[in-house]
C-alpha cells in the first residue's frame, strides 16, 4: 500500500518517539508536551522535519496510528472524534471509520446547520423574497399565476416556499 507523504509522516512521528498521552504531544526530543497549532478547519497539529522539510502531523492522526496502527490507512477510512470536537484527541474519543461514520459523529444540530447553511448559498430566492412569494400567494390563490410574476420553475418549488420546507439559516 503506497502512503501519501502526510501518512508517511505519522509513521516517521511515532516511530521517533512522539506520542498523545491524554490528547497531548509528547515529544522525546525536548521531554516535555508541545503547543500544537490550530488549522483554519479546527484540528490541532504540530511539525517535524523530516529530509530537511518541515511536515505538518496532525494530533487526532497520530492518536489513531497509535491506537489502530495500519487499519487507519485502509482505503475508505477516516479519523473520527466520537464527539464531534476535533480538539479533543483524547484516546477514547478517537474512532476510525467511514466518511458516514465520520458524518455522523457530529451532533445532529450542527449538522442541521450546516446543510441549511450549504444549501442557502444556492437558494434563488432570500427571505424577504419568500415572505413577498407568500402575502402574494394569499392574495392571488393561484400557483399559475405565483410562477409567473416570480419567475419560479415548477409548483414543487411554489409548494416548499409556500409550505416553510425552503429552509433558511438558523
Amino acid at each position: 500500500m503506497k502512503l501519501s507523504k502526510q501518512n508517511e509522516g505519522i509513521i516517521i512521528a511515532y516511530d521517533r518517539g512522539y506520542k498523545v498521552i491524554d490528547g497531548k504531544v509528547y515529544s522525546p526530543f525536548v521531554n516535555r508536551f508541545l503547543e500544537p497549532t490550530l488549522n483554519s478547519k479546527g484540528y490541532l497539529y504540530f511539525s517535524i522535519w523530516i529530509d530537511r522539510k518541515k511536515e505538518i502531523i496532525f494530533i487526532h492522526k497520530l492518536a489513531a496510528y497509535q491506537k489502530f496502527k495500519n487499519k487507519m490507512f485502509k482505503k475508505g477510512i477516516q479519523v473520527r472524534h466520537k464527539d464531534g470536537d476535533r480538539q479533543n484527541n483524547f484516546d477514547v474519543n478517537i474512532k476510525i471509520g467511514t466518511a458516514s461514520d465520520n458524518y455522523f459523529d457530529i451532533p445532529e444540530e450542527t449538522r442541521i446547520k450546516r446543510s441549511i447553511n450549504a444549501s442557502s448559498k444556492i437558494r434563488k430566492f432570500s427571505d424577504l423574497k419568500i415572505e413577498e412569494i407568500r402575502i402574494k400567494y394569499k392574495e392571488l390563490k393561484s400557483y399559475k399565476k405565483i410562477t409567473e410574476i416570480f419567475s419560479i420553475s415548477s409548483k414543487g418549488t411554489l409548494h416548499h416556499i409556500l409550505n416553510n420546507n425552503y429552509k433558511t439559516v438558523v
